[in-house]
């Protein structure tokens, strides 16, 4: 981990993706103090299909070395926390989707990929067709008769 010899007790790091799963755990070991970021790009498998995985027990620790964990989903999160409660001595906190796992606490916690859609585009959208309905009306066009 050469490339965290000069960083601080109170350094950040962001780690990306399934294909570094143990390095939350590396840098944890290296920076104790450090706060981790892990998003996981991928969805995450229920309990049983993990348990397949010959290495699942490494993953979840590596993974578990960070300090906020993101996924797209809710679902996903779920899913790794009930993987996480399968396979390690964990303490689970639903409340506020925590792990705690030997002393470290890890934040599970869902970031969307998408943009959500703003309810004043809704309001517009409704607005322009109730607009469309008036101007049919008063030209005497039936329903079906599209206006561009």
């Amino acid at each position: 981990m050469a490339s965290l010899d000069g960083a601080g007790a109170g350094a950040t790091t962001q780690v990306q993706d399934y294909h570094l799963a143990l390095v939350p755990k590396m840098v944890r070991d290296h920076l104790p103090h450090a706060t981790i970021i892990t998003f996981w790009h991928i969805p995450w498998p229920n309990p049983e299909s993990f348990g397949i995985c010959p290495w699942a027990r490494e993953i979840l620790e590596g993974m578990l070395g960070s300090t906020i964990l993101g996924f797209h989903t809710p679902y996903h999160c779920q899913n790794f926390m009930a993987t996480v409660d399968r396979f390690l001595e964990a303490r689970i906190t639903q409340e506020d989707q925590s792990v705690s796992f030997m002393g470290q606490r890890t934040q599970v916690r869902d970031y969307p990929i998408s943009i959500p859609w703003h309810p004043a585009a809704d309001d517009a959208l409704s607005r322009a067709q109730s607009d469309q309905s008036a101007l049919r009306e008063s030209m005497g066009l039936s329903p079906e008769h599209r206006l561009a």
